[in-house]
This record gives structure tokens, sequence and C-alpha cells, in this order.
């Protein structure tokens, strides 16, 4: 039954093999000469059958042991007829990716290794003593030869499964070489085949990523080299494993692209970079460099131990004699090397300087110790561990070697800088001195040498500081300015504009320029002048002339901040020979003058900036500034001035440019209205006149912030002249602050005075110019965008000319006064919806500004008087007008602001008067007449307002007296008016209304309403006079019963008792009135002398 059923099983299998050389389905079922390869339906029936097979395990005999070897013998060959026959469809030559597990059966390649695992899974089963000592060497070359056809293709985990079928094969070749007896060849060959099993299988796990079962295979390996089996070829396969040790270890350490993943067959692994080699190579881990580590110590021994050992013979192709001496220590060395590579980048320096010394103990001849890396290792090995002094000494043998070429010094060099940041410069100098005399000349070496230098000393802790203590810094910049002195030919071969720094860094004298220039800006800010003054003067050596400028000017900045200005003023005017018409030197010389307070000269640098080359707005701010720090108001103001006078040009200029552009694209809108013209042209002339508009240097400055401050400089100038002019002074008759006006007091203006009067006339100027851009941009361009921001703009300054106004008024500038609060109005006009606080301002400013007005009428003559009186005037009409708009506000608003109707009337007052002066200059009666009744119609009107027109009425200069009398009466009636009237006040216009009587009748009429007045308010006791209410003064009362009496009396002597009797009958009234205080005695007789007029004038009395 065993029988049969092994035949049952060995059937199959003889027929799967004999189905693959049938004709095949690749060829589109055509016959076709063999080899053809094996269908993919015929590989996958094969495989089954071999499945079942291994699965039976069938225990044969010697005849069907046979008849399988010879059946695998046919695969076999049949395997080799394929690979040997020319293919076009092979889908993984070597080089290419590694063919995925599924698609082995599809891959022609794949199918043929799938086949050759195929031969070894079933001779795995055949028993050992059923095959001849030959077949045993066939089988296992078989497994060999399939496993390499599975690496080849990237399937590791295949080849180590055949190889693992292989592993007990290739334990018998080895008890076989261990016997004492076995001759020298066959011990040899079978010792090779173990190892060479042994060591495909390390690799085969290797590659898969399985570490248990490669160091499993190293010890196997081990065992071959060190058994008896390995008495004849010990050496030579040492030498074998030690270089696959290395060769692993190499792939360990050797940097990978990211994302490449070569351990397995999966897709995209050993294929190399990804697509389009953007990655870069990910640095080894340190779990790859501590077992590359243990490989390379491991390879390490294994040459060691061959080197020791004696020619071991011939075997296994290796001649008689073995490897030489000299290629075991080249082993040795590249070990060694590989190795303190490996513990430099674990961070183990003293493992690393043990490696690089053992590899300068190796023989001499084999060059080991001349080798390059061994003394850059032995350099990075001796910094890591900190001993700065070895580290020089192998620097100044690397770039004293003339092996090392240029990158490999300056590498050094530069390493060096970096890590021995505390060093000594002095220590650092002679490397640094030996690479700059070896490569003379190199202004590319020169200036990455410097930079690191100056960079590695300012992270040692030294910085750019004070430099007042000596540190690190300190000494790294003396050896940088030392060593520029000490090698003159970098600075010659620089002004002869040679280059030999072969293509690294920057390659020309001006990197060197830039490194120190560098420097030096960071010594500028850190405040250390003088270092910077040495590194800036080092710098113009390897600079152009286009370039000295520049320095030049830093060096001037230098020596400013050294305090040493006349040397920093030679610097700036060297640097304008170099750069005429810079406007960084037109700077620089203003700011040295503004510093040796020469205001002027400081001036007339700000005028001269704008014509220089580089010129920005900006610069006039700065300088604007620098002056107001300084504390020169004038230079300031001068620059703010040039700063607006820019901006007023170039909105012009725009504003021009779009009235063109509007005027152009109108007359081609209407020339393609009626010619039906192309569609577009409007808009292209259109975006060319807002080129000619606008340049891209455009300043963002609002004319309105420059204004602004030029307002405030005026007003800090006023605040200042009026202190000064409110000090104790020779008194002298200055009514305006002109000279023509002093000469016609008969004196000069006082130097307070002047200061004050040109203070108010710069006000008055900025102010009023204010007024015009407003008008001419519009809000929103002269201000800036923003409603809110617009309204509060033009307020200020409206606010600004009101309070400049009233301290003129105050200091009797009466002139600018006017203009001030002119312009304070017009400035309110501007806004687009005024407020009624706004409005109520405007109107109290043209009000103001007309009373300035006519005081400056009263100083004047001439032309200037009638344009004064005609100023006045406008002023009255339009605070008229304002107060219009004022009531239409108040109305849409539901009344106004909070008190704003009493505001209104007193300012009504003010018109009334300033209108009465106008008609009373003018000798309009009329008019005088009319602002006397508005006035007095008027309840904010107070007695003190109608006094005012009475005395400007009683002015002999204008002489009204109608016009006085009756604002004498208007002011007794509104005092007589009053709940307590003011009897003083009452008396005084009494008094004045008899003094200004014209006439009899007037006089009897004053004196009738005094009588009238004595009788509502009795003289109060006591004698004396003056006071508020209570009753009429007494002293008043006397005086007007005497004066009236005296009147009559006169009269009656002159024989006219007609018009004395009226004035003897009102005096009597009036002793009535006064009672029995004073005349009593006498009232009898004054009575007598009354019936007497009467008599004689024919009067009965009643």
């Amino acid at each position: 039954m065993a029988a049969e059923g092994a035949s049952g099983i060995i059937g199959p299998l003889q027929e799967a093999v004999a189905a693959l050389r049938g004709p095949g389905a690749d060829n589109g079922g055509a016959p076709a000469e063999p080899p053809l390869l094996p269908p993919a339906p015929a590989v996958n029936a094969l495989r089954a059958a071999v499945a079942a097979f291994c699965g039976a395990a069938p225990r044969l005999t010697s005849h069907e042991a046979q008849t399988v070897w010879c059946t695998c013998c046919e695969l076999w060959n049949l395997c080799v007829e394929i690979a040997n026959a020319p293919r076009t469809d092979d889908c993984s030559p070597e080089g290419t990716a590694a063919v995925p597990a599924h698609a082995a059966a599809a891959c022609p390649r794949a199918r043929v290794a799938l086949l050759r695992q195929s031969v070894c899974e079933v001779l795995a089963h055949l028993e050992d003593g059923h095959l001849a000592e030959e077949e045993h060497v066939t089988r296992l070359g078989f497994a060999l030869k399939a496993a390499q056809e599975w690496a080849a293709l990237g399937r590791h985990e295949p080849a180590e499964l055949v190889l693992a079928l292989a592993t007990p094969w290739a334990g018998v070749f080895e008890e076989v070489a261990a016997e004492a007896d076995a001759p020298p060849n066959k011990r040899d060959n079978y010792c090779a085949l173990a190892f060479d099993t042994h060591a495909a299988r390390l690799a085969a796990a290797w590659a898969a990523g399985q570490a248990p079962l490669a160091g499993a295979c190293l010890d196997r390996c081990r065992a071959v080299v060190d058994g008896p089996a390995g008495v004849g070829l010990g050496r030579a396969l040492r030498l074998r494993l030690a270089a696959e040790l290395q060769r692993h270890a190499a792939e360990l350490v050797l940097p990978r692209p990211t994302g490449v993943d070569s351990s397995n067959g999966s897709e995209g692994g050993g294929s190399g970079a990804k697509e389009g080699g953007g990655e870069e190579p990910a640095a080894p881990s340190p779990e790859a460099l501590r077992a590359a580590t243990g490989e390379l110590t491991a390879a390490y021994e294994l040459l060691q131990r061959a080197a020791g050992e004696g020619d071991a013979g011939a075997a296994g192709g290796t001649k008689a004699g073995g490897p030489s001496a000299r290629e075991i220590q080249r082993l040795e060395a590249q070990t060694l090397l590989s190795l303190a590579l490996c513990h430099q980048q674990l961070g183990d320096a003293p493992a690393s300087l043990a490696c690089v010394r053992a590899l300068r103990r190796i023989d001499p001849p084999s060059g080991a110790p001349d080798h390059p890396a061994a003394a850059l290792l032995a350099f990075s090995a001796h910094l890591a561990a900190g001993d700065e002094a070895e580290a020089v000494a192998e620097a100044l043998a690397i770039v004293a070697s003339e092996g090392a070429d240029r990158e490999a010094c300056l590498g050094v060099a530069l390493e060096l800088l970096e890590s021995c940041r505390g060093a000594d410069a002095d220590a650092l100098r002679p490397v640094l001195d030996l690479l700059l005399g070896r490569f003379p000349g190199d202004c590319g070496l020169l200036a990455q040498m410097a930079a690191a230098t100056l960079e590695s000393a300012d992270g040692a802790g030294g910085g750019v500081s004070d430099g007042t203590e000596p540190g690190a810094l300190a000494g790294r910049e003396a050896m940088v300015l030392g060593l520029l002195e000490q090698h003159q030919g970098f600075a010659e071969a620089a002004k002869g504009g040679s280059d030999d720094s072969g293509g690294i860094g920057g390659c020309s004298a001006a990197g060197v320029h830039g490194v120190l220039c560098g420097h030096a800006g960071r010594l500028f800010q850190a405040r250390r002048y003088a270092a910077a003054t040495r590194f800036y003067t080092a710098a113009l050596d390897f600079a152009d002339d286009a370039a000295k400028a520049p320095l030049c000017r830093c060096l001037a900045l230098c020596h400013m901040g050294l305090q040493a200005p006349a040397r920093a003023l030679e610097l700036v005017e060297l640097s304008e020979r170099y750069s005429p018409r810079q406007v960084s030197t037109a700077f620089m010389r203003f700011k040295l003058s503004l510093d040796g307070g020469d205001a002027a000269t400081a001036a007339a640098e700000v005028a001269r900036m704008a014509g220089c080359e580089g010129f920005e707005p900006a610069m006039l701010q700065m300088a604007c500034q620098e002056a107001l720090t300084a504390g020169k108001a004038p230079v300031a103001r001068e620059a703010l001035q040039q700063l607006h006078a820019l901006l007023m040009r170039r909105a012009d200029e725009r504003a021009a440019a779009a009235k063109a552009g509007a005027e152009a694209n109108d007359a081609m809108g209407r020339g393609h209205e009626c010619a039906g013209g192309a569609d577009g042209a409007p808009q292209a002339q259109q975006g060319s006149a807002s080129e000619v508009g606008g340049g891209g240097g455009e300043p963002d400055l609002p004319e309105g912030t420059v204004l602004r401050c030029l307002v405030r400089l005026g007003l800090d100038d006023l605040a200042a002249a009026a202190g000064a002019a409110a000090q104790p002074r020779q008194q002298s008759a200055m009514e305006e602050g002109g000279a023509a006006a002093a000469a016609a007091a008969g004196g000069e203006p006082s130097a307070a005075a002047a200061a004050l009067h040109a203070a108010l006339t710069r006000l008055g100027q900025w102010l009023h110019l204010a007024s015009q851009r407003i008008a001419a941009l519009g809000l929103e361009a002269f201000a800036g965008p923003g409603e809110s921001h617009v309204g509060e703009h033009v307020s200020w300054l409206a606010n600004a000319a009101w309070n400049a106004g009233l301290d003129a008024a105050e200091a009797r500038q009466f002139q600018s006064a006017t203009v001030l609060l002119n312009t304070c109005a017009e400035l309110l006009a501007l806004l687009p919806a005024p407020s009624p606080r706004h409005l109520r301002q405007q109107r109290m400013a043209y009000l103001v500004a007309g009373s300035a007005a006519l005081e400056v009428l009263k100083q004047g003559g001439g032309r200037g008087r009638k344009s004064s009186l005609a100023l006045a005037e406008r002023m009255v009409a339009a605070s008229r007008r304002a107060a219009a708009r004022l009531a239409e506000a108040e109305g849409a608003g539901g009344g106004g602001e909070a008190g704003g109707g009493g505001g209104a009337s007193l300012a009504d007052v003010f018109t009334a008067l300033q209108e009465f002066g106008i008609a009373a200059r003018r000798g309009d009666g009329a008019a005088l007449r009319a602002a006397l009744d508005a006035a007095a119609a008027l309840p904010a009107a107070s007695a003190e307002h109608l006094l005012k027109m009475a005395a400007l009425a009683g002015d002999p200069e204008f002489s009204h007296p109608e016009v006085l009398m009756a604002a004498l009466r208007a002011a007794l009636q509104r005092l007589m008016a009053a709940a307590a009237p003011d009897c003083a006040r009452v008396a005084l216009v009494v008094r004045q209304m008899v003094g200004a009587a014209a006439g009899d009748e007037q006089l009897l009429e004053v004196y009738s309403e005094a009588s009238q007045i004595l009788g509502t308010l009795p003289p109060r006791d006591g004698g004396g006079g003056g006071g508020g209410g209570g009753g009429y003064p007494d002293r008043e009362a006397r005086w007007l019963t005497a004066t009236c009496w005296n009147a009559g009396l006169a009269r009656l002597r002159r024989g006219d008792a007609a018009r004395a009797a009226p004035l003897l009958r009102c005096g009597l009234d009036m002793l009535r009135h006064c009672g029995q205080r004073w005349g009593g005695a006498d009232s009898d007789a004054m009575a007598r002398v009354l019936r007497e007029a009467e008599a004689e004038a024919g009067v009965v009395a009643a």
C-alpha cells in the first residue's frame, strides 16, 4: 500500500513536470520549440503536485527515490534551458525592482525561480542513503542556485526558505569534512560548500531583517571556520566572512533615501531613491550604528586571527599561499576606518581614537597611516573628547599635508573654530595662519574663515558686548585683524581683481568685505565704536570705489559715536568725493551741523536733500525728529516745510493728470459715441493718466499730518514768544507788532514783540494754507481716509486758530487776530456736516474777527482804514449767515444743545454792537439807530452793552447826539427794569443824560424823568454817594436838585421866566422827594421864587 501510495503521489508530479514542456499557452496555443516558458496554469499545477508530495511525506524505496531524483533533474534542466535561452519578457533583470510575492507566478523570471524552489522542496524529502555522494553535492548546489535566483529578484524570504532546507544538507558536509581521515581536497571542498550555505543564509537573513536568525547563521559560519573542517581554508574563509561583515555594516550605516525599504520584497523596496530624487538620505539610527559596530568588531577580530595564521594551502579557488599580508592589512585598515567612524557618530570619542591608533600601528607598507581619513578621524575624535591641543596638532598636520585639498583644509579650520569656541585665539592662529599661507589670495576662503572666527566667538559667551573685558570675542577680533595685516596678499588680490577661491562660498573680495562690514555693524549696534572703526577700516581694502562711499559714512557714524565730529566730517566729505549728491551724505552733514549747533547749515542741508540721489520723503521726517530732539525748532520747521512742499507738488501733479485724463476720456467717449469707436480706449487712456499722477515712491503721509505738525510747532513758538513778551519790559506805544505802527507810535518794536508778531504771522500762514489745501484737495485727500479722523483733523486746526486768535487779541496783535479767527471760521465752514457747536464757534469766530478788524481800524489810516472797515462788514455779514445756518440746524435737531439759546442771543448782541460800530464809523445815523433798536430789543442786551453804544455815539470823532441820548435812555430803561435797580449806575446814567441833553426841552425831559426816579428810589440816609440798590445816592440827588434849580435861576435872571419856571418847579419837586434831610429852611423861599417866576410868566398855579 505504501508503494501504491508513493506511486500515486509521484505520478502526478511526473505529469506536472511533463506538462511544463507541452505547447505553451503563452504562444496563443500554437506549438513551439522548447524550451518555452511554462504558462502560469502549468506552474500552478506543478506547485499543487509538489505541495501534495511534500504534504504526504512518503517513505520511498530506492527505486522510487531514483525516479523522483530523475524527475527533479528533468525539471532543473528545463529551468537551465529556459535561463540560457534568449528572452525579451524578463520581468526583473538585474538591478530592477523587487518582485512582489503575489506576482511570482506572473513574472517570467520569478516563474523559473519558483520551479527551482520546487526542485529543492521535493529533494528535501529524499533520505540521505538514497543519494550518492555526487548527488548530495548536486542537491546542495541546486539550493544555492535557487536562493541566488530569489535574491537577485529581491525576494529574500523565499531565498531564506530554500537555504533553510539546505542547512541540514550542509551539516552533513561539515560532519564529513571534520572526519580525521578525510582527504584534504575533499575536506576543503565540503568545508567550502558548508560555509557557502551558511554565508548565503546569513546574507538572506540580513536582507530580510531577521536579526536572531542572522546571529545564528554567523555562529554557524564561525563554527565552520574554527572547527576541524576549516583547518585548510580557515584563513581564506575568515577573510570572506570579514568582508561579508564589512559589506553588511556598510549597508547599515550608509545613508539611504527616505521611503525606501529594501529589507524585504515589498513593493517599492530595493529600487533606490524615490522618483524625483528630491528626498534627502536618512542618517543611520543609533541602533543601526551599534549593530554595524558589533559586526565591524567581529570582522576585525577575524582579520586579526587571519593575520596571525600561516598560509593554509589552496582550497575552494584559493591559490597556494592564501591571501597576502598586504591584502589582510588593507582589509584591516578599511575595517578600522569604518569602526572609528561608527564610534564617532555614536559619540564615543575614546573608542574612535583607539581605532585610529590601531590603524596607525599597521605595518607602514600597507599605506594605512597615510590614509587621509585617519587624520580627519583623529582630528574629529580629539575635538569630541575635548582635547583641543591634540586637535590643533592634527589640524596643522592636515593643512600642511600636500594630499589635503582646499575643501578639506577649510573644513578642518571651520570645524576647529566651531568646536573650540572658548579656546585662546593664539592657540588657533597657527592653523589659520598656515591655511592662509597655503592658499594666498583666496578671498573666498578668507571670507569663510573670518566669518567662522567671529561667529564662533559670538557663541562662546563673549558676544558683541561693550568690549571692556577681554574675552573670546575680543581675542578673535584681534586675530582676524592681525591675520589681515600679516597676509597683505589678499588685499592686493582684491585690488587687482584676481580670484583664486576655486568656487567656494562667495569666491570674491566682496565676501570678505561683507563679513567685515557685517561684524562692524554688529559692533556699532553694541556701541563698540572703536572696534567697529577698525573693522570698517579693514573692509576698505576689499571695497571698490562704489562701496567705499557707504563705508566712509559708516566710519563717520563711528567717529560721531566716539565724539570726534571733526574726523566724522572729514569722512563725510570723502564719501561725497567717492559718490557725489547722495542723500545719506547730505543727511549726515545735516546731523553733524545740528549736533554742532549750526542751525543755519543744518537747515541748508535739509533744503538740499530733495535734490540728492536716493531721496525719500522719510528722510525729511527723520530730519524733523532729529531737529526736535536737538531742540532746534527752526530746523524742524524747515524740514516740515520742505516735506509739505513736496507733498503739495505731487498732489497737484496727480490732480492735473487726473483732470487731463478725465478730459481725454470725455473727448474719446464723445468720439466713440459719434463714430462707434472700439471699446476700451477711454479705459486705456485713464490708466495712463493714473500712471502720470502717481509714482512708485509716492509717500503715504497725508498733507494734513505735515501741516498739523507745522501748526504744533507754531503753537509752541507762540507760547514761548507770548511768555517772553509778558515779562516786564520798557513801556512803549506798541498797538500792533508791525514796524510801521511802532514808528507811528514813536518807538521801535522790542525783540519780544517782534518775535510774537513773527510767530503769529507764521501760524496764520500755515493755518490759512491748510484751509486752502482742504478746499483744493478735499477733506479725505488732505487728512487721510476715515470720516471721524477727518472731522477731528479739521476741528483741531480750527481750535488752534481760535486759541491763537484770542492770544493775539490779548496781546493787542489785532491784525494777526483777525487773520487767525477768520481762518478758524473758514476751516469750520469746510466741514461737510457741521454740528451746532461748530456753527456757534464759527459765528463767534467771525464776530471776534470783526471786532479785531475794528481795532485795526483805530490804528490805520487812509486806504488801510477803508479795507479794515470793509473786512469788519464782511465778518458781520458772515456771522449773520452762520447764525441762520445755526438756527436751521437747531430747528432740525429739536432745539439744539443745552444752553444754545442764551449763547445765540449774546452773539446777537455782539453782532448788533459791531453793526453799531461800523455804522458810527461810516456816519450812517439810520444804521446807528437801527442797530441800537435791535440791541435794545434783545433780552440778552444789558445796560453795559447799551452804554458802550452810547460811549461810541458820544465820541467826538463820530458825534451823534440823538443816538447818544437814545442809547442812554435805553440803558436807563434797562437799569430801571431790574427788580433791584443799581442806583449808583442809574445815577451815573442820569448824570450822563443831563450832560448830553441838547436844548431846554430835552433838558427838562431829563430832569423830569430824574424827578420821577427820585420818587421811585428815594435817596438814602447819609451823605455818602455811590453803592448799589437801596436808594438813590444822596450826593447825586443833591446834585440833580441843585443843577436843575440853578438852571432855572439862570434862565430867570436872563429874563426868560417861561423857560425858567418848569425847571424851578422840577427842582422844587426833587427837593420835596429828598424830604427834610437838607434845604428845609430854604423851601419857603424857593417856593416864593417859583411863584414869582410863574407870575412873571403869566402862569397861574394849579
